[in-house]
């Protein structure tokens, strides 16, 4: 008698050039723990086209590799903007196949790091956290949890006359974060700003995405905010003010401006962290709950 089959020989490894993107993006619609981040068109952007794959039978489930070279060496890393990838499964029962997923990574790449999500269980491994607020409840029930900061900042905000306003201008407001975020972005370097241009004007050509400014009262641009808007999840990708916009509170004005429209709209708004302890405290004074991921290494990474 033969035992059930091995799992583990039914996940297949698929370079980039190997897979079949229309079947690749129809497991990741289909699946149970979908997000932006995992569809073709956003990997391929953010890695530079460089990504391969490990694949479930037929694309029953998927797990997306980003690949790079370093010293000579082949490597999966977590590319920027891409808060969480891993497994994503079209039924339950495959979340047990992560350990076989993991240990199907092929031995060339000898440094592995990568951020799974938070539908992917590993209690023993580091993790990070996310804060996110459910939105399918009415506005008025998200504002009851806001905690005293953004209350007290509410209530400086009722007596402004703050306005937003909607733009598509990618390199204004790219010019917008340099000049207020400065040293924040030295991580990035011109290649990433590159890159990071190209997956703002993709995901605004898609209406995955837009661009929110905070108006002070004399109509001057004072905060600005790109949100990833897309499969029912509001993603807080990118935000900054100026000096006088945190003194008029104006990120919590955008913040609630979106609440208050996609309440009951949408599924999810994910503040995508933080780990800092102060902007945690911010993010969760919406109400927002903290959710951990985890994240696998292999090698010295």
């Amino acid at each position: 008698m033969y035992g059930p089959p091995d799992r583990k020989a039914l996940i297949r490894y698929l370079s980039h050039s190997e897979i079949d993107k229309e079947r690749w993006d129809a497991c990741i619609a289909g699946s149970l723990n979908a997000l932006p981040y995992a569809y073709s068109h956003y990997l391929d952007v953010v890695t530079g086209n460089c990504w391969d794959a490990l694949i479930l039978d037929e694309y029953a489930a998927v797990f997306p590799l980003p690949v790079r070279k370093k010293w000579g060496f082949r490597a999966v890393f977590q590319p920027f903007f891409c808060q969480q990838l891993g497994l994503f499964v079209t039924d339950a029962a495959q979340y047990d196949l992560l350990p076989e997923f993991l240990r199907a990574i092929p031995k060339r790449f000898i440094r592995v790091y990568v951020q799974l999500n938070t539908r992917n269980s590993m209690p023993a491994a580091d993790h990070r956290v996310t804060y996110q607020i459910p939105l399918q409840r009415d506005y008025a029930s998200i504002a009851e949890q806001y905690g005293t900061i953004v209350r007290k900042n509410m209530k400086r905000i009722g007596n402004m006359e703050l306005t937003h306003e909607s733009s598509p201008d990618v390199p204004t407001f790219l010019r917008f974060l340099k000049e207020n975020l400065g040293d924040k972005l030295r991580d990035l370097g011109p290649k990433d700003m590159h890159m990071l241009q190209a997956l703002l004007q993709m995901l605004l050509e898609r209406k995955e995405g837009f661009i929110r400014y905070a108006l002070d009262e004399s109509g001057q641009r004072q905060g600005a905010v790109f949100l990833v808007h897309s499969h029912g999840m509001l993603i807080y990708l990118l935000a900054a003010h100026t000096p006088a916009g945190k003194k008029k509170s104006v990120m919590t004005y955008l913040i609630d401006s979106v609440l208050q429209e996609y309440a009951e709209k949408e599924k999810l708004f994910d503040f995508e962290g933080s780990m800092i302890p102060g902007i945690a405290r911010f993010y969760s004074n919406f109400g927002a709950r903290e959710v951990k991921f985890p994240v696998f290494r292999k090698g010295i990474v």
